[in-house]
């Protein structure tokens, strides 16, 4: 079977060569770079066989990408070195495309190329408009081959690319009840710029008026310490929130006639702390992805719909 594996960078040559040694692989010595190696001890073109299967591999020292490749591996050796060799999947793959890091977002982009990671399309996409031209050259070099994918469907890319987001919430969201809880908090309050990113333009003064009224007293979230909650978080873009779908059922039932009323490309993110051994927690909503931060927006169902409904201000309590 053809395989098409990307090992995690951390793990150097000197590793790699001694884990596929001990699998009872035997490296190929006339496999070879041709010219001297980039970074001392790392070949950027090495080979390995046993019996009838072979790997070959190559190392990118730009972007630290190392990949294996082999066209008559047995099921059960890829198996093997699935479970032997600390590899990437698409979710960590698309964690690296979200990357703040230049050169980690250009590793994302050649391991989901290298992986025919479809699923990770849409994230790929919205990086032919990043602010630096390598990203945008590789993002448009790419995405034609992973849109070519059958892992390509928009169902299985909306899913794929909310499972990478939420897992990028996390740490934004645990931070909130952390020990550094108020400055994590105050980072999220809204810009006087963020509310026309968000919500419709016909209510962006309304709405900003209620909320930094509300964020005059912020809101309040106990402390806990770490270790002791388990965050559940779940995400969905404002255009699929009017309608009840698998990525939207975790929401209160207000966004659902919240939704017209926002910008339809936005993600929005419900969460709850869970103690150790309880099976449910408080649930909290309202966070946004801003592109470069994260903002929060307490009930903008009950703030957006009193608006609409009585043109007064409401100021949500959490």
């Amino acid at each position: 079977m053809s395989v098409s594996l990307v090992v995690d960078p951390d793990l150097g040559f000197v590793q790699l060569d001694a884990r596929l040694v001990a699998l009872g692989f035997v490296r190929d010595p006339s496999v070879r770079p041709v010219t001297p190696d980039t970074i001392a001890g790392e070949p950027e073109l090495a080979a390995w066989s046993r019996g009838g299967e072979r790997v070959t591999y190559t190392f990118n020292p730009v972007v630290s990408m190392r990949s294996l490749t082999a066209d008559a591996l047995s099921a059960e050796t890829s198996g093997v070195l699935e479970s032997r060799l600390p590899l990437l999947d698409p979710l960590a793959v698309g964690m690296l495309l979200t990357s703040a890091e230049s050169r980690r977002i250009l590793l994302g982009i050649f391991a989901a190329r290298a992986l025919d990671a479809g699923d990770l399309a849409l994230i790929v996409a919205s990086l032919q408009m990043h602010a630096e031209e390598p990203i945008r050259r590789a993002a448009a070099a790419a995405l034609p081959l992973l849109q070519a994918s059958p892992r390509a469907t928009p169902r299985q890319q909306t899913l794929t690319t909310m499972q990478i987001l939420c897992r990028r919430a996390i740490p934004a969201l645990a931070a909130l009840v952390g020990p550094d809880g108020a400055s994590a908090l105050e980072a999220m309050r809204p810009r006087a710029e963020d509310y026309a990113r968000v919500f419709d333009a016909g209510l962006v003064d309304a709405v900003r008026a209620a909320y930094e009224e509300m964020w005059q007293t912020p809101p309040e979230l106990e402390r806990l310490v770490s270790g002791e909650i388990t965050l559940r978080v779940d995400a969905a873009p404002a255009g699929m929130l009017g309608d009840e779908n698998e990525l939207t059922r975790r929401f209160p039932g207000g966004y659902r006639t919240l939704a017209p009323y926002l910008v339809p490309d936005r993600v929005w993110f419900v969460w709850r702390y869970v103690r150790a051994g309880a099976d449910t927690g408080m649930r909290y909503d309202g966070v946004v992805l801003l592109d470069d931060r994260w903002v929060w927006f307490p009930k903008p169902y009950l703030v957006v719909g009193t608006i609409v409904e009585t043109g007064e201000k409401f100021r949500p309590k959490i």
